[in-house]
């Protein structure tokens, strides 16, 4: 292997290293820990995880500052969170806050099929955000979408 290679494998071990990192600490342990301290420090448990949700929302605000764009799966994370803590706030039930996993999904599907309608539907933007769309293989699979036949009501 040269130097450049090396170099190169280094640098992509490190940064998803440091996508994991970012992934356990503010989606993962830092909501965890943030709740731990806010029960602990008397809030109720609506209140508490409310709050912890605010870590993943500085995850993707941090994410749309630095890279300038934003990330699919973050967007649809945060709108389970908010849909999850208004649900839980207007009620009271903690367990409406912890739905959060299913809102998501439900939130996912309906959005899917709402932008059919759009020049590049979710599911297309969500496949290329997986492979990264500033990869040689993002690019590729962008570039494939000239030759997909659009239906007429999405041509401009």
């Amino acid at each position: 292997m040269t130097t450049s290679t090396q170099s190169t494998t280094k640098t992509r071990d490190r940064s998803r290293l440091w996508s994991a990192a970012k992934i356990v600490i503010f989606d993962i342990a830092g909501p965890l820990v943030a709740y731990s301290m806010l029960r602990s420090a008397g809030l109720s448990a609506v209140s508490a995880l409310v709050l912890s949700g605010v870590l993943p929302g500085v995850a993707v605000l941090g994410g749309l500052i630095r890279h300038r764009r934003l990330d699919a799966v973050g967007v649809l994370v945060l709108a389970g969170i908010a849909v999850g803590s208004v649900l839980g706030l207007l009620t009271g039930n903690p367990r409406l806050v912890l739905v959060e996993g299913s809102v998501p999904t439900a939130v996912f599907g309906l959005l899917c099929l709402a932008s059919l309608r759009s020049r590049r539907p979710l599911i297309f933007r969500f496949a290329l955000e997986f492979m990264g769309p500033a990869t040689p293989r993002g690019r590729y699979f962008d570039g494939l979408w000239q030759y997909y036949p659009h239906p007429a009501w999405c041509r401009r």
